[in-house]
């Protein structure tokens, strides 16, 4: 029974890598469009039967709701997420897929001196231009309060806003590679990739904020394999936050 659920681990992170893999290649840029598409449409076929296969083997703990719950039933494959021992495996991929998307676009800002040298807020002002262009119409690409936050706020503030994106950007690829507080680096990643879509860039931002969701949903198995599996422990009395009452040896608390 152990050898079965090894292998079924092993089975399903080589799934996920491909998958992982596969993504990397969707977005690459002059990659071919067919070729392009189909690697999406086949990575995230990988994924989701993955994530079906994994939930189909895990059998949650025992939690005890407070009278403080809606009376609720969660779904196999949302507990799996959040707790399950094994997610880690199908979020793994994940995790380092974002951190290097958002480690190597941040690092090129870092380097550029229309981002963060001589010319900072150069490359920012144009791009808040850029959204600015697209609040006319019925129906405009950039909503009206948005387009008063960046010019009333971002463009006064060009710099500064600058090198907070630019950094912002290094952090969260290296927080998500090495797995350092992987929850709160999706939630900032997230929100970087909600404030381009708002600005009206769409680019690889839909995919990037729909895979920090499930980052979000699942941050305790997502930092499993890095650092978070010591600093989680550590720091959680520091919310308050104790053990479950009831835990299965193969989950993720």
């Amino acid at each position: 029974m152990r050898d079965s659920k090894q292998n079924l681990m092993w089975g399903a992170l080589v799934a996920a890598i491909i998958g992982g893999l596969l993504l990397y290649y969707s977005g690459l840029r002059g990659a071919d469009q067919g070729l392009a598409f189909a690697a999406l449409v086949v990575g995230l076929i990988l994924f989701i039967a993955t994530t079906w296969v994994l939930a189909s083997a895990y059998k949650p703990g025992d939690y005890t709701p407070s009278p403080d719950d809606l009376p609720h039933r969660e779904w196999r494959w949302y507990q799996f997420l959040r707790h399950g021992y094994n997610a880690a495996v199908l979020l793994l991929p994940i995790r380092i897929y974002l951190g290097y998307l958002w480690l190597s676009s941040g690092w090129d800002k870092v380097n550029s001196p229309a981002w963060t040298g001589s010319q900072a807020g150069a490359a920012l002002r144009g791009f808040v231009q850029g959204a600015l262009a697209k609040t006319s119409g019925e129906h405009p690409d950039v909503q009206g309060w948005y387009a008063w936050f960046l010019r009333e706020l971002v463009l006064p503030n060009a710099t500064l806003f600058s090198y907070l994106v630019a950094w912002g950007e290094v952090l969260v690829g290296i927080a998500l590679i090495l797995g350092v507080l992987t929850g709160v680096a999706a939630l900032v990643g997230g929100f970087m990739n909600a404030n381009f879509l708002l600005a009206g860039a769409v680019s690889t931002n839909p995919i990037m904020l729909a895979l920090e969701l499930v980052l979000i949903i699942g941050w305790r198995p997502a930092g499993w394999w890095g650092l978070d599996r010591w600093i989680i422990p550590r720091i959680r009395p520091l919310w308050g936050e104790g053990q479950p009452t009831s835990v299965r040896a193969r989950e993720v608390t």
